[in-house]
């Protein structure tokens, strides 16, 4: 028997009423956090909500408590068709590449009348908002429409904004680029990637790298990754960039700048 597809509406409720929660200091809401945000696993339940966890924090963690890997796999398999497998994802910021072939895709989509997408350009087109399926398919859904429908579901006033801001990022070209990323991507590349995948990548690491993660982990947190690190021993080069070059594909794969 299929799963039934996740009520998207009432999960963003539902990390509206956690995050509300945990900001009034409650220790249920944050160690329920703590569960699901590996950065946060060495803090003390009551320095949770003192911690910065943003709503999109509290969005995965209400993704991750129904069994998906992120919210984005909420997103998709709302409305996904049957069988459909949604991207991995490591990074909240979209890479400019990336938005620009999902604008595209979904165009594609609504070309071929599929359900999900149907009901998306509902949403955010006003002038189709009460057609059928097979009309939509046949209106002359421009790209510029589908583009300013995934500026809005990413947050933006419109496209022109929304590549003025991605524009911004900066590239990542090599393993030792991501310290050069923003505070809440390097938690991002903390979080999804994990200590033990993190020991092996960092044991050639610059100091600059090591640093900038030590400025965005806890100190315990830090210790653990470093006393991993320690644990593995020598490891051969050829070992270290075989992983390190594994995060930089995965990082590419999500945020395409370059």
């Amino acid at each position: 028997m299929m799963a039934p597809q996740p009520n998207v509406e009432n999960l963003k409720k539902q990390a509206k009423g956690l995050h509300k929660q945990l900001m009034t200091g409650d220790l249920e809401s944050a160690a329920r956090i703590q569960k699901a945000l590996p950065r946060l696993s060495a803090t003390a339940a009551v320095d949770v909500s003192a911690a910065g966890v943003t709503l999109q924090e509290v969005q995965h963690v209400i993704a991750v408590e129904r069994g998906f890997s992120n919210w984005k796999q909420v997103l998709t398999e709302a409305g996904a068709p049957a069988g459909h497998k949604p991207r991995a994802t490591l990074f909240i910021r979209p890479g400019l590449p990336n938005v620009q072939a999902e604008a595209e895709w979904f165009l594609w989509m609504v070309g071929r009348g599929e359900g999900w997408a149907m009901d998306r350009i509902r949403r955010g087109l006003p002038r189709v908002a009460k057609l059928a399926n097979a009309d939509i398919s046949h209106v002359g859904v421009t790209l510029d429409e589908a583009q300013q429908i995934v500026a809005a579901d990413y947050g933006y006033a419109d496209w022109t904004t929304l590549e003025a801001e991605l524009g911004k990022l900066r590239p990542v070209r090599t393993f030792e680029d991501l310290a050069e990323l923003e505070d809440h991507e390097i938690q991002q590349v903390i979080c999804r990637l994990g200590r033990d995948r993190l020991a092996v990548a960092l044991k050639a690491a610059s100091p600059r790298l090591l640093q900038r993660l030590r400025q965005n982990m806890s100190t315990d947190a830090w210790q653990a990754l470093t006393d991993a690190m320690e644990a593995l021993g020598p490891l051969p080069l050829s070992a270290v960039e075989v992983e390190q070059a594994r995060v930089l594909e995965k990082y590419r794969s999500d945020d395409p700048l370059v």
